[in-house]
């Protein structure tokens, strides 16, 4: 049995909707959120669908929708909201929190 989620991170009922939606094929969801890269601006993160919650994963639920995170990513998830987000420039899913990437660079080479 997986342990839960730190309740820091959340997955807003807007977010699980859109999921539910997408995943066509499963009335319980499962999104695996996972660090894609880091650079100076910070973390980067990445979303997909699973078949199943891995061994060792930390899971959530919100709406039937299973939110798991792997073990090496857990860390740079704590404090993070996945939300989906609609706006005239489009629309889309969106990682926040206190890792997460910001647009601009200090450094200048983004």
């Amino acid at each position: 049995m997986s342990p839960l989620l730190p309740s820091t991170v959340q997955l807003t009922a807007r977010a699980a909707a859109k999921f539910k939606e997408l995943d066509t094929t499963s009335a319980q969801p499962i999104v695996h959120l996972y660090v894609a890269g880091r650079t100076c601006c910070g973390v980067q993160y990445g979303m997909s669908f699973a078949e199943q919650v891995k061994e060792g994963y930390s899971v959530s639920e919100v709406d039937d929708v299973r939110l798991v995170v792997d073990p090496v990513s857990l860390p740079y998830c704590e404090g993070v909201t996945v939300d989906f987000m609609e706006t005239q420039d489009g629309s889309g899913f969106k990682v926040e929190g206190p890792g997460a990437a910001g647009i601009r660079c200090t450094c200048g080479g983004h």
